[in-house]
């Protein structure tokens, strides 16, 4: 660690580890439901940053924290993220620091606040990602008097309600611009997109089969090649969808769960690979850094590991138009698809690959795992207190109505020119 350095006007700057402890939280023994006079709430993720109250324990049964006090989330997607407390027991991932006379409380939160970028990119691990103590302890803190910290965070908190006041004086003028922006949200498309109102007029002039006929023609076609490859061994086929109905709003849709319709793979392990077998050429190795980049998987960066690596994990080798899906880590619900597939290249543990098979325009699909239904259990898990984590039975318990195939491209047609209007708008803004 750096030694205190004297700045020009008094302050100093000092290493956080140096005048900053902290105490890391841990699970009570029981979790009591019901609150009483014995028991206190225990403060997990939701509970510092929505003021949800889930749980409590008995006073003596864990890390105590008050009120003032300045908590981390130490483990997990959001390592770094401040909130103040409440008075109750520590969450397992969280961390409270506990502030000498010297700090005012508010006066760290802030500054952590300001540091949240540098300590969540730069964590400890790289399947689970924790905050670096050595990172975080050698980070210098400018401490003025506690007279002048108190200004400063108050000078803060005012600039901070002005600066709500005039964002919305500046980008909505006018009621009419403000549902503009709201109806071409990303998120309000996608509801639309998949309910079918993107498509109710195209569907007036194209009429289309049901979609429920090419999913009876997809499941004839694979049960009779099964029955082929396997009519002198007496297999039964067990691969039928699992087909709810026609959709209630649409009624060329079909309501389906996923499971059957796609395939998805992920990596069981690391099957004992190390850093130390990456070459200069070969397959490539991606991870959630190549969904960094928008919507597109990107190549740039990616390792290179060897041909029988590559080789060991089949139903990894990654095709033109796969789905990449981040399930775990930092990175936790980014996706991506493959486009310009140019090499053999596979992806490590952090990383579902998706495909779409008869049923789907790969892009229809790709749209509606980046919509709202997979962001919100994306969501759960990183507000939970365990490290958050997407199981293939997620995606594949999913509800989808299947539109035709004809009515997918059209809504990826649509999709896009709206996406490309948003990104106009928002460089205006």
């Amino acid at each position: 660690m750096t030694n205190p350095i004297q700045t020009s006007d008094n302050w100093e700057l000092i290493p956080l580890g140096k005048i900053v402890k902290s105490k890391k939280g841990k699970l009570p023994t029981n979790f009591i439901s019901e609150k009483s006079s014995e028991v206190l709430p225990y403060v997990d993720i939701q509970a510092f940053e929505k003021g949800v109250l889930r749980r409590f324990a008995k006073m003596d049964d864990g890390v105590l924290c008050e009120k003032n006090d300045v908590l981390m989330v130490w483990d997990g997607a959001r390592s770094g993220l401040v909130g103040t407390g409440i008075r109750g027991l520590v969450g397992s991932t969280l961390t409270v620091f506990e502030c000498p006379k010297s700090i005012f409380p508010k006066y760290l939160y802030y500054f952590l606040r300001s540091k949240y970028n540098y300590i969540n990119t730069n964590p400890k691990g790289d399947r689970i990602p924790h905050v670096d103590p050595a990172i975080l302890w050698d980070v210098p803190i400018p401490v003025p008097k506690i007279g002048i910290q108190k200004k400063v965070v108050k000078k803060i908190e005012q600039t901070l309600k002005e600066l709500e006041v005039k964002t919305k004086q500046i980008f909505f003028p006018e009621t009419n611009e403000l549902n503009e922006i709201l109806e071409n949200s990303i998120l309000y498309l996608f509801e639309m997109a998949f309910q079918g109102n993107l498509t109710s007029k195209w569907r007036q002039v194209n009429l289309t089969k049901s979609s429920l006929t090419l999913l009876n023609n997809i499941q004839e076609k694979r049960k009779s090649k099964f029955n082929n490859i396997y009519k002198n061994k007496k297999k039964k086929y067990n691969k039928e969808f699992c087909i709810i109905g026609p959709n209630k709003n649409v009624s060329t849709w079909t309501d389906v769960k996923l499971e059957n319709l796609i395939s998805i793979e992920g990596r069981i392990g690391w099957k004992g690979l190390q850093r130390d077998e990456y070459i200069d050429r070969g397959p490539l190795f991606l991870s959630v850094h190549s969904l960094n980049y928008g919507d597109i998987v990107d190549f740039r960066d990616a390792f290179h590991i060897p041909k029988w690596r590559y080789d060991e994990s089949p139903g990894l080798k990654l095709e033109e138009n796969d789905i990449l899906l981040a399930k775990d880590g930092a990175g936790i619900g980014k996706i991506g698809i493959i486009c310009g597939l140019n090499e053999p290249t596979t992806v490590n543990s952090s990383i579902l690959v998706i495909r779409s098979k008869e049923a789907f325009i790969p892009k229809f699909l790709f749209y509606f795992l980046k919509g709202p239904e997979i962001q919100k259990i994306v969501k759960s898990r990183i507000s939970g207190d365990r490290i958050p984590h997407l199981f293939q039975r997620d995606i594949k318990n999913f509800i989808l109505s299947v539109p035709p195939l004809e009515e997918q491209k059209e809504i990826v047609k649509i999709i896009e020119a709206k996406l490309e209007r948003l990104e106009e708008l928002e460089s205006h803004i």
